[in-house]
């Protein structure tokens, strides 16, 4: 059975809706919409009923995907996974779709890639996985506890923290993680701080700067922090974040002639 999860910006267009009903019809395909307000909605169908999906689709923006590859654990191996998009994103070059359209008919065509997930606790991610740490009221930044392969133990006060899943990168490497620490302030003025020398403006979050702190490969790693932990999708993560642990192969639909280049990273460290 298919599974369609249609986020808010999907349910918002009644043009996508028609022409996803008349493509189902037409390619006679069974499946079940369900009409989703946040992502604890995903985590609770796909517990209860993610074993009955033979294809997982997620409608709607880039972090629908990823909070449903995060319940991989709930589906059969065998499962595959697709997207519709409502916009354009880093996954719709990945896949090479330009549209809902043209994302129907990839699904149609069925070409399927293997690709490799990482473990946050017990969800999955495929690329890249958001975590937000929560400031407190008087908007101080809290301190992040990080210990990279038992080796390293860092505390930084960050804003964003971004993990990179290196098994989608072309370049070869020897680890399969990659951390980034990100803040809206410059945390130090020592100009022989590491954190200072690997700082760079990437962006702007409103008027303020946000410069990367931190960037290092790893196998396994542990985030922690007195406050709250949120994922990119939004979700509020228990801690401590486990990272790593465990792997699992991610079944994907691509369109047919996407090479497997097209859809791999080129890599932040070689």
């Amino acid at each position: 059975m298919y599974a369609f999860f249609l986020d808010k910006s999907a349910q918002d267009s009644q043009t996508l809706q028609d022409y996803l009903q008349d493509w189902k019809q037409k390619n006679k395909i069974a499946g079940q919409d369900f009409l989703i307000e946040d992502v604890d909605q995903i985590t609770t169908i796909c517990t209860n009923k993610g074993r009955e999906f033979s294809t997982v689709v997620a409608v709607g923006g880039e972090d629908t995907f990823q909070a449903v590859v995060g319940e991989s654990k709930n589906f059969e191996d065998k499962t595959v996974l697709a997207y519709i998009p409502t916009s354009t994103s880093d996954l719709t070059k990945r896949i090479a779709v330009r549209d809902y359209k043209e994302a129907c008919e990839v699904i149609a065509q069925r070409k399927i890639i293997e690709l490799t997930a990482l473990s946050v606790n017990s969800q999955y991610f495929l690329f890249n996985y958001e975590i937000n740490i929560v400031h407190g009221e008087d908007g101080s930044t809290p301190t992040s506890h990080i210990h990279l392969d038992k080796a390293i133990q860092l505390d930084l006060p960050t804003d964003n923290i971004i993990l990179h899943n290196r098994y989608q990168e072309l370049l070869p490497h020897n680890s399969p993680l990659i951390i980034e620490g990100f803040s809206k302030n410059i945390i130090s003025s020592d100009k022989r701080s590491i954190f200072k020398l690997a700082s760079h403006r990437i962006g702007k979050i409103g008027e303020n700067e946000k410069r990367l702190q931190l960037r290092m490969p790893a196998t396994r790693i542990r985030v922690d922090s007195e406050a709250r932990l949120v994922s990119g999708s939004g979700k509020v993560l228990k801690k401590p974040l486990n990272i790593g642990l465990n792997k699992r192969p991610i079944r994907l639909i691509v369109k047919r002639g996407q090479e497997m280049q097209a859809v791999l990273s080129p890599g932040l460290i070689s």
